[in-house]
């Protein structure tokens, strides 16, 4: 199993939420400075670092926080706050730890 494998799963759903939400991606980018290329579903975890994926965070709720649906970010958060939980219940868990661990990785 390819260790990023569920950071992908992850992100992509949270670029998905993004992308279905009024042209957040282009206003993320933008209000955040940052580059729309970012939002590539092409193995992102490797991508992006963890400054951009808070700034995306960061952005995105601003701008729901300014929508007319308020909770629309909360309601998404929680959305990937589940999927993080039934990954973590998953057998799978065990597998993508296991794939961090020194002794596992080839040189």
């Amino acid at each position: 199993m390819y260790k990023f494998d569920f950071i992908n799963e992850w992100i992509s759903l949270m670029f998905h939420l993004i992308k279905n939400s009024r042209g957040y991606e282009y206003k993320i980018s933008k209000e955040g400075f940052m580059s729309r290329h970012l939002f590539s579903l092409d193995n992102p975890a490797e991508k992006l670092t963890l400054v951009h994926l808070f700034r995306i965070l960061v952005n995105w709720a601003m701008l729901c926080s300014l929508s007319k649906d308020y909770d629309e970010f909360m309601d998404n958060w929680i959305r990937l706050g589940e999927k993080i939980r039934d990954f973590a219940n998953s057998e799978r868990a065990d597998q993508f730890n296991d794939s961090f661990n020194p002794k596992n990785i080839s040189v």
